[in-house]
């Protein structure tokens, strides 16, 4: 378990949870988030042809489009048409371009400064992915920390403005992952008083299905937590991912079906 670099794969590894990110061309897309996977072969790889409706990045080749990778941020502009999770105003436009520049490991737990995140008495490593935007002059840079005894897996993202000129955050959310298309449940936990955490549960339909709070704090009204169910999982049996932010301000979460 822990972090480790081959060639152009990232392996992120805690108890029992494998995240396994690939660097193409400097864009970093997600290959399996899911059980451990020790080496990962290419099986469930995206096949490229002309995407006749789906933006290139590049003139010179129309069979690789953002549209249709699963990755780990969505950026808004570039051909992908699904939300974006970082969206940043800078000079005249609102479209980046951040693309892979470097990759550290780093021993033990860095989360970010003055803000709350979770904590081990255990052995952790951290994997830093640090992006760069050229021409917006901005540095976008990514963490995700392992955990030997949990099936969990930390993460945050930070950007940076190189610029001498202002720049605008519409948003950067903390973390984004493209799952396979399969009928999913979702389940969330919403409340009111001496009513908490009571559990919704239902269908994920085409569209986009989202919870928030503008409270100022998180609390007993909406749990920030998604949970994403197989078809018909129990407590019992069954593959669940759980995305929980920690319990701080406002936030926003969604799911996004696309057909």
């Amino acid at each position: 378990m822990g972090v480790r670099i081959e060639n152009n794969l990232f392996y992120v590894e805690s108890k029992n949870l494998s995240l396994i990110i690939e660097n193409r061309n400097g864009y970093l897309l997600l290959k399996h988030l899911g059980k451990t996977i020790k080496n990962y072969k290419g099986s469930n790889s995206v096949y490229e042809r002309d995407h006749a409706f789906s933006g290139n990045p590049t003139a010179t080749n129309r069979t690789f489009s953002l549209d249709t990778q699963r990755q780990i941020f969505g950026q808004h502009g570039l051909g992908d048409f699904r939300k974006p999770t970082i969206q940043v105003q800078h000079s005249v436009t609102e479209v980046t371009d951040f693309r892979f520049v470097e990759a550290k490991i780093l021993k033990g737990q860095n989360g970010p400064q003055g803000l709350p995140s979770p904590h081990s008495m255990d052995d952790t490593e951290t994997l830093v992915l640090m992006l760069e935007d050229s021409k917006a002059q901005l540095s976008l840079t990514l963490y995700y920390t392992t955990f030997n005894n949990d099936a969990t897996i930390a993460s945050y993202s930070k950007l940076d403005n190189n610029s001498n000129q202002e720049v605008v955050i519409h948003k950067d959310f903390s973390f984004m992952a493209d799952f396979p298309a399969a009928d999913y449940e979702i389940v969330t936990l919403q409340g009111a008083y001496a009513r908490e955490k009571t559990v919704r549960r239902q269908q994920v339909e085409q569209g986009i299905f989202s919870i928030s709070s503008n409270r100022g704090a998180s609390g007993h009204a909406q749990t920030p937590a998604l949970l994403l169910c197989e078809q018909g999982v129990t407590e019992d049996a069954g593959n669940v991912f759980a995305i929980q932010l920690m319990y701080s301000g406002n936030f926003e979460a969604f799911v996004q079906k696309i057909n």
